[in-house]
C-alpha cells in the first residue's frame, strides 16, 4: 500500500514539474517575441522620423525609373549609432533589419506619389493641348 501511494506521489510531482516546465517555457516566449515586437516598433518610429521623402518625391517627379531602381538596389541610409550603442548583436541585427525596410518602404511610396503627380500634370498638358487645337 505505501508503495501505491510512493508511486502515486511520484506521478503527481512529475506531471507537476512537466506542468511547470511547459508554462515557464511559454512565458520565455512571449517575453522575447515581445522584445523583438518592441525592437521592430523602435526601428519603424524611427525610419518614419529620418526618412527625407521630400527630395525622393522630387525625384520621382524628374526620373522617375531611375529612382524607383535607386530606391530598390541603393543602400539604405545610416543607422544612427545612438540606437545602437551597448545593445546585443540580436537587437542590432532585427533593428538594422527593419529599419532599412521601412527607409525603403518611405522611399518607394514618396517616388511613386512624384512619379504620379508628374504623370497627372503631363497628362493634364496633353489634355489642355488637344481641346485648344
Amino acid at each position: 500500500m505505501e508503495k501505491e501511494k510512493k508511486a502515486g506521489c511520484r506521478i503527481e510531482l512529475i506531471l507537476i514539474l512537466l506542468m511547470s516546465l511547459v508554462i515557464f517555457s511559454r512565458a520565455t516566449v512571449t517575453a522575447h517575441d515581445f522584445q523583438i515586437r518592441d525592437v521592430e516598433h523602435n526601428a519603424t518610429s524611427n525610419a518614419k522620423r529620418d526618412a527625407n521623402t521630400c527630395i525622393y518625391a522630387l525625384a520621382g517627379c524628374g526620373v522617375p525609373i531611375f529612382s524607383l531602381f535607386y530606391v530598390e538596389y541603393a543602400p539604405a541610409s545610416d543607422i544612427p549609432a545612438s540606437e545602437l550603442l551597448g545593445k546585443s548583436p540580436e537587437y542590432v541585427q532585427v533593428y538594422t533589419r527593419v529599419y532599412q525596410q521601412e527607409i525603403r518602404k518611405k522611399r518607394r511610396r514618396a517616388v511613386l506619389s512624384g512619379t504620379l503627380v508628374s504623370m497627372s500634370l503631363a497628362l493634364g498638358v496633353l489634355v489642355l493641348s488637344a481641346t485648344d487645337e
